[in-house]
């Protein structure tokens, strides 16, 4: 697999997004309250590249939340890159 970087968090508005399990939730299959914001793609920082980029780590926002907050921005992009948008 060949690893895409980026610079920094603000890079991440240009990529589509999906929501997750809390780390912890998905290690133990429990079904909990968290969930994190990544993008649909793994990303890794330039600086760390050994760290996945997330855009809301986990333990921050309850599941309907990252869930809404995913479906907006997924919506914007394809609102202003088409409706067949794809990450860059």
């Amino acid at each position: 697999m060949v690893k895409k970087f980026v610079s920094d968090n603000n890079d991440l508005i240009n990529y589509r997004w999906k929501s997750e399990p809390c780390f912890a939730e998905r290690k133990n299959g429990e079904d909990g309250w968290c969930a994190c914001v990544v993008p649909e793609e793994k990303l890794f920082y330039e600086k760390f590249p050994e760290d996945e980029a997330d855009v809301i780590p986990y333990g921050s926002v309850t599941k309907e939340v990252a869930e809404h907050i995913v479906k907006i921005h997924n919506e914007h992009l394809e609102r202003i890159n088409g409706s067949d948008a794809e990450s860059p």
